[in-house]
């Protein structure tokens, strides 16, 4: 949340399978934005709270994945993460889903 590198440092910052576990995914945006150098990129991958994820979570919650009980502190769908990036002054926002819409990689550039 709190990143030790000076600002506009870096080309790329790539966050996978990370920001539905933070307390304030906008301040982890806004950090990222932070040390990004204008006209860099960042790459976010998190799981997409759509209808398949919703039916097989609270399975898996209750099988094979017990240890990843109340470790999800966020859920994003396909418009919830794209407009946070947005409100955080990101621009040129591609979203792309995989996995029958389950994994959901938003790419932005900051201006």
């Amino acid at each position: 949340m709190n990143l030790k590198f000076p600002a506009n440092k870096f080309a790329a910052v790539y966050i996978l399978e990370a920001l539905e576990h933070v307390l304030d995914a906008r301040i982890v945006l806004k950090e990222i934005y932070r040390v990004l150098k204008p006209g860099g990129y960042m790459i976010v991958l998190v799981p997409s709270e759509n209808w398949l994820f919703k039916l097989g979570w609270p399975i898996w919650l209750k099988t094979r994945g017990r240890i990843w009980h109340d470790t999800h502190l966020n859920f994003f769908d396909g418009s919830k993460l794209p407009q946070l990036v947005k409100k955080v002054g990101f621009t040129k926002i591609e979203v792309h889903t995989f996995i029958l819409g389950m994994l959901l990689l938003v790419k932005a550039r900051k201006p």
